[in-house]
């Protein structure tokens, strides 16, 4: 295209020429070939400065206004901030600030290696794809989610950093992936069954034993925690499988919820006659293990023995 501007001067000074020999017009070839000439110095001055500001791709570098940048994550409940393309910090807003530090920038808010690898994973994808997330992030409080997005082109891009609240847990399927792994196992191990049912009665979960004694082989569709057992005279439980012949069980409720008034929680059955007492260390800690609320176990002066994760 470098003959455009050329071919333009050309005509222009053809025009001139035209205006001032066949309409013999000098005046008004006059003030178009002035006006001419002071189109090309400013068009000459344009470029120069256009080049002194621009990098060898062509593209024109520039900053971005802090302030209004500011001013626009202030606006943002949840925690935001921006970064450069390297991830070092811009700008961030209170929220930011009250949870991760003033001067903490994205990268540096993990507290493993896998979390940080992760980030910058995110912070180079977004870089590329305009758009980056990571999940899961530890940090050390509790595991967070990222989103990423780009802001600008070239080297002058940015990256603005968002970090929405987590979801609230369904504290039952967190109970209910513990009742049928490790936690399920261990009070296996101690000889006790467990089953959790929500506020219907419904069995959500039961560890290997209680599976195995109390429900019957390939069942199919939800079943109810009543239709298992049954109530002895003396107050103990059998488990209806088993019939009559089975075992005494002795049941214990733990709600799942203290306040409210439902049937939702975890009961555990153990054998009437069992010698092995609940309150050893062992069966303490599985106990403390189910409760959905941080606990932790003193003795009577006040030393620590052991807490629930």
């Amino acid at each position: 295209m470098r003959w455009l501007v050329p071919a333009l001067v050309a005509m222009a000074a053809l025009s001139g020429a035209v205006l001032f020999w066949a309409l013999g017009q000098p005046f008004a070839a006059g003030l178009f070939l002035a006006g001419l000439a002071a189109m090309l110095v400013a068009a000459f001055v344009i470029d120069r400065r256009t080049v002194a500001v621009s990098k060898s791709d062509g593209m024109a570098i520039t900053k971005p206004d802090l302030s209004l940048v500011a001013a626009a994550l202030s606006l943002q409940k949840e925690a935001a901030a921006v970064t450069d393309a390297s991830g070092a910090l811009l700008s961030a807003n209170a929220a930011y600030r009250d949870r991760f530090g003033l001067s903490t920038s994205p990268l540096g808010i993990a507290n493993d290696e896998d979390s940080a690898e992760a980030l910058d994973a995110a912070r180079r994808i977004a870089l590329r794809d305009g758009l980056g997330s990571a999940s899961g992030i530890s940090t050390v409080s509790t595991p967070i989610n990222v989103d990423l997005l780009k802001v600008g082109a070239g080297g002058g891009a940015s990256l603005l950093w968002s970090f929405p609240k987590a979801s609230k847990p369904n504290l039952l399927k967190v109970a209910a992936g513990r009742i049928a792994g490790t936690t399920g196992n261990r009070l296996a191990a101690a000889g006790v069954m467990a089953a959790l049912i929500n506020e219907e009665g419904i069995l959500l979960a039961g560890n290997q034993p209680f599976s195995d004694r109390a429900v019957e082989e390939n069942h199919e569709g939800p079943v109810h925690f009543t239709d298992l057992v049954t109530t002895t005279e003396e107050g103990l439980l059998r488990l209806k499988r088993e019939g009559e012949g089975g075992p005494a069980l002795r049941g214990v409720h733990v709600p799942f919820d203290p306040e409210k008034d439902s049937g939702a929680g975890t009961f555990l059955l153990f054998d009437a006659t069992e010698k092995a007492s609940l309150a050893n260390s062992d069966n303490v800690q599985v106990l403390l293990e189910l409760l959905p609320l941080g606990l932790a176990l003193v003795d009577r002066d006040g030393r620590f023995l052991t807490m629930n994760t």
